[in-house]
């Protein structure tokens, strides 16, 4: 099997965060392809569990509620691929920017994102990108990753990207910014 995943709340402010995308890009996907999700509430499972055994997928998804932070590196470990599926929404867009994309940074795993601005700033040069709300193309471009062997190097590139954004780093940014005022 190969397991796409996503790991976080499942809403944000009574925001849907494009779970039911990857459920319906199932549809899409040969029958080696199941979703995993971590982080839902018992009625969030089960809203989304009722959704996927409408679209007909419920065998090829897997829920699982909230952890703690020490276990959610294990669960991203297991995955083969790591999803940001946000919809096209002005909190996604505008002010949504998600701590998990540094996490998948370091899981050393394929992204793969909705393609909204804040987002795209970090992952557009170490992960794949598709349209916002668009499971068909969520689809194809995890065939795509498949295709291209995981792409080892926006996987590597993202790893290493990380410098950028420790701590120490956004310090100095912010003093240099400072300084040039």
């Amino acid at each position: 099997k190969i397991i796409i995943g996503y790991v976080g709340l499942f809403k944000t402010l009574g925001l849907e965060k494009g779970i039911l995308i990857m459920i319906e890009s199932l549809k899409y996907l040969p029958e080696k392809f199941i979703a995993v999700f971590v982080g839902g509430r018992d009625e969030e499972i089960k809203e989304y569990s009722t959704q996927a055994d409408l679209l007909g997928v419920k065998d090829r998804c897997l829920f699982f509620g909230r952890k703690n932070g020490d276990e959610i590196p294990m669960y991203q470990m297991a995955m083969d691929i790591l999803s940001i599926p946000y919809p096209d929404e002005p909190h996604f867009r505008e002010s949504g920017f998600p701590m998990k994309v540094y996490e998948y940074m370091a899981s050393k795993k394929p992204i793969i994102y909705s393609k909204l601005d804040l987002v795209e700033e970090v992952l557009s040069d170490c992960g794949i990108g598709f349209k916002a709300d668009d499971p068909i193309d969520f689809s194809l471009k995890v065939k795509d990753i498949v295709k291209n062997n995981f792409y080892p190097v926006l996987v590597s590139r993202a790893y290493m990207k990380l410098k950028e954004f420790t701590w120490k780093e956004k310090a100095n940014n912010i003093v240099n910014f400072i300084r040039l005022k």
